[in-house]
């Protein structure tokens, strides 16, 4: 059928002024002419008036079927810009909003700076400041075989100070150990930073969990 469709449009390319001269310049005066020739000879008539209504059914289905495929094309290209344009806005748009969010994350996490503190034999205080965003519910554990307290618990106002006290269990505190400091933020999201203590005389190092 696919042959035989091209055929039929080789045919009408070819042909084309032909066409529309036997659908319009033949069928039409032919069919006038039925009125007044002899019956014999108006059958001859006949003949070529439909063969000229043929052609022009044939010329017009060609046509509209270029017209179709044209249009389809023409839609389909304008479909598909269509839809390439709104992916864009969506990754864009995705892009931004996760762009957003890690913004106002990392704006609402703490950060603990050491600035001293204190130490002897079987105790070890270290005091800091928080230069990041407010902190909430905190709370501190230890690794080492010592009682561990942080100071303030309920928040920690930015740039707020506090502090950690760790007393050993035995009459010394053995070094190193690693403290970690839990809390909310204003996020609600819990997050906790864990430090290493190397020696009694030293600040407490962050390192990775």
């Amino acid at each position: 059928m696919a042959k035989v469709w091209s055929s039929i449009k080789l045919l009408a390319t070819i042909c084309g002024g032909w066409f529309g001269f036997m659908s319009g310049g033949i069928s039409i005066p032919l069919t006038f002419a039925l009125l007044f020739w002899h019956p014999t000879q108006a059958v001859a008539l006949a003949v070529l008036a439909f063969l000229g209504l043929f052609v022009l059914i044939v010329s017009m289905g060609i046509q509209n079927h270029k017209l179709i495929e044209a249009q389809g094309r023409q839609f389909k290209t304008t479909l598909n810009d269509q839809n390439d344009l709104l992916r864009r806005q969506v990754e864009i748009a995705e892009s931004e909003k996760k762009s957003r969010i890690e913004r106002e994350r990392r704006e609402s996490l703490p950060l603990i700076k050491w600035r001293g503190g204190s130490q002897v034999q079987a105790q070890k205080t270290c005091e800091f400041v928080n230069v990041g965003a407010r902190a909430l519910n905190l709370s501190v554990s230890t690794d080492a075989n010592a009682h561990i307290w942080i100071t303030p618990v309920e928040f920690l106002e930015a740039n707020g100070s506090g502090k950690i006290e760790i007393v050993s269990r035995t009459t010394e505190l053995v070094t190193p150990f690693k403290f970690k400091i839990s809390c909310l933020t204003m996020l609600e999201e819990r997050v906790s930073t864990t430090f290493r203590v190397e020696s009694l005389t030293s600040s407490p190092v962050s390192v990775e969990s």
